[in-house]
């Protein structure tokens, strides 16, 4: 054999190990792809023998479940930048009427955000899951006010509380967006 013929053979062989590790790997995702559309099927089945929900209201279920997914997906992108937009107007030495009506415009988003995701249609099934997100979103909010009265009340004079709010508002925010489905 020559040296050009056995380089080919390696090659070849290294080819053939790819394909038989790219279709190890597509096989396994197909495995959990059954998988989980069996459990799904399964929870579906349940949900319409033994709680007597009709076939029909429980797909429309899933539909509704996956744009309240969309919509929370959504809402937390934009809380999280209205918090990352206060916290880097109040970190701030400098509290100017500029700088106020901005927190206060933010403050104003975070209560628009908290009223549309509290009436964001959804089903029983991710309740605990939307009771969890409210109550994260109720508790920037709050730090949200307590740090615009702060500010309204002492201006640059306080900044310390004003910092002790922003650390607050922050770690809410945290937990908000990492919260999972559970």
């Amino acid at each position: 054999m020559s040296i050009t013929s056995s380089g080919y053979l390696f090659y070849a062989f290294l080819i053939l190990m790819l394909i038989l590790l790219v279709v190890s790997i597509v096989k396994k995702v197909i495995k959990l792809l059954i998988v989980l559309l069996v459990i799904v099927v399964g929870f579906s089945a349940y949900n319409v023998v033994v709680k007597g929900v009709s076939p029909v209201d429980e797909v429309r279920g899933y539909g509704v479940d996956i744009q309240y997914g969309r919509s929370i997906g959504d809402y937390s992108v934009k809380v999280k930048n209205s918090v990352e937009n206060i916290k880097n107007l109040a970190e701030s030495s400098n509290y100017d009427n500029n700088t106020i009506n901005a927190i206060k415009s933010e403050n104003a988003n975070l209560h628009k955000y908290e009223s549309e995701v509290l009436s964001l249609k959804h089903t029983s099934r991710i309740n605990l899951f939307h009771d969890k997100y409210c109550g994260y979103l109720e508790d920037i909010v709050s730090s949200s006010d307590a740090l615009v009265k702060i500010i309204n009340v002492s201006g640059s004079k306080n900044v310390k509380q004003a910092s002790e709010m922003i650390q607050k508002l922050n770690a809410n925010a945290s937990q908000l967006i990492n919260l999972k489905v559970q």
